[in-house]
């Protein structure tokens, strides 16, 4: 557990995830406010909010645990981490 803790989320996946946030409070937005209501208890706003919230938390989850995965590095990632060994030689 205490590998988790260690682990930092990477720019790119923090930025997807704001993306998903951006796009689903517009679209959902949109639905809520014109052709259906998810939850007719629930206030439009409450209800957009949840929804896009639990949308950009699953795109965050999914690209944490992708980064997350240990012996497992893109050819992008080896790619950089040679040429910053090979500055520093």
């Amino acid at each position: 557990m205490s590998d988790l803790k260690k682990t930092v989320t990477e720019a790119k996946v923090k930025a997807g995830a704001f993306g998903v946030l951006v796009v689903a409070l517009v679209g959902q937005s949109l639905l809520a406010g014109t052709v259906t209501d998810f939850v007719p208890e629930l206030p439009d706003a409450l209800e957009v909010t949840a929804y896009s919230l639990i949308a950009a938390g699953a795109s965050w989850f999914g690209g944490w645990i992708k980064r997350s995965v240990s012996g497992k590095l893109s050819q992008s990632t080896i790619d950089a981490a040679r040429a910053e060994v090979g500055k520093r030689i």
